[in-house]
């Protein structure tokens, strides 16, 4: 009787785990219908705030993606700490996964992979401003051109406040290097750019560069860059009595409560997103991003997650050919976002709409110019 009562349970057993592991193979993620990204962000080191938000933003992308489509989108994330060695040490990582198709937030990390990334052929979709690295037959950059944020300064500061002289101070990096020389090509004709200092993001003492910069006597000061260096320069031209006016980057988005604790004449480019916004797709956006992780988005969390839409937009098939998905983005025109209408343009630059905000004693923003 004791065989027979064993016996039977071994049946049941056999078919109830064996029904499971057939359902479960029936129903499995197949290579087929699966398509890895591999995502470099850097989510410890002094961007480590930005890199948490990019991470959540593709998280929500990949979840509302997946509901809809029969290819499933799979994110894989290395952490770069947005330092070279560890940029290469992350893509190699993902590499040993299996994956050949990446996202890369920032232009420091794509120029420490994109020889690598040549040489075998696997394309990066970058958040990266470089046209160094747009040069490249494997990249697509996923923001707009340094040329968009540049032209759209030009625009603002030589039509609407018309100054005498100005002085640029910027970031010591490639992409901030070639901002800067751009602006100064524009403005040879219409105003005297008196000079232009560098500043380096690891050094925080700032007020000697600064009182070098109040020495010229400028009407506008022009701050490109990012950082808590960035910050320093942008309160300290205030602690030591510029009365001008200054004009930024998208950065000073994501710090401009602290700015406001000094009101003063700050505009800067940016794009329609704001934390204060009237725009319903953006309102229901922030409510659902709040709500699933306790915090707002930043400008350049909105932009990482649009240009992350642009490329599972170009996954069409389940059919998984990296090059092919590279082409497929270039083809991208006016694709529908949160930020309004994304276009892939014929120089591999992601075209969104730019606008020139002001801030406001309360710490929000206000759009001068569209």
């Amino acid at each position: 009787m004791k065989k027979i009562i064993v016996g039977l349970c071994i049946v049941v057993l056999i078919a109830v785990f064996g029904g499971r592991a057939l359902w479960l193979y029936q129903h499995r993620e197949t290579d087929t219908n699966v398509v890895k990204i591999g995502a470099l962000v850097p989510t410890s080191g002094f961007m480590a705030f930005e890199g948490k938000n990019v991470v959540s933003a593709l998280n929500l992308l990949a979840e509302k993606m997946n509901a809809k489509r029969d290819v499933k989108i799979k994110v894989i994330y290395e952490d770069d700490k947005y330092t070279s060695k560890d940029s290469v040490s992350a893509f190699r990582k993902l590499q040993s996964q299996g994956v050949d198709l990446y996202f890369v937030y920032g232009d420091l990390p794509a120029k420490a992979i994109v020889s690598i990334a040549q040489e075998q052929k696997l394309p990066l979709f970058a958040m990266a401003e470089s046209k160094e690295l747009n040069d490249s037959p494997v990249v697509v950059n996923l923001s707009p051109s340094s040329t968009d944020w540049t032209d759209s300064i030009f625009s603002f500061v030589n039509e609407m406040l018309k100054p005498q002289n100005v002085v640029i101070v910027h970031q010591k990096d490639m992409a901030h290097v070639e901002s800067t020389k751009r602006l100064k090509d524009k403005f040879k004709d219409t105003v005297q750019v008196i000079n232009s200092e560098q500043f380096d993001p690891n050094v925080m003492e700032v007020r000697p560069l600064v009182s070098k910069v109040l020495s010229y006597k400028p009407d506008v000061v022009i701050v490109l860059g990012y950082g808590s260096t960035y910050t320093a320069i942008l309160n300290t031209l205030r602690e030591q009595g510029f009365t001008g006016t200054i004009v930024s980057d998208p950065n000073v988005s994501s710090i401009k409560h602290e700015l406001a604790k000094t009101p003063y004449p700050l505009y800067w480019t940016d794009t329609l997103f704001d934390d204060n916004t009237d725009i319903p797709e953006i309102k229901e956006f922030l409510a659902e991003f709040k709500e699933k992780f306790g915090k707002k988005p930043s400008t350049f969390t909105m932009m990482s997650y649009v240009g992350a839409q642009a490329l599972m937009n170009a996954i069409q098939t389940a059919e998984y050919k990296p090059m092919d998905i590279y082409n497929n983005i270039q083809q991208t025109k006016d694709l529908k976002t949160v930020l309004g209408p994304v276009t892939i343009d014929k120089n591999k630059w992601m075209k969104l709409p730019i606008v020139i905000k002001q801030l406001q004693p309360d710490g929000t923003a206000k759009i001068v110019k569209e």
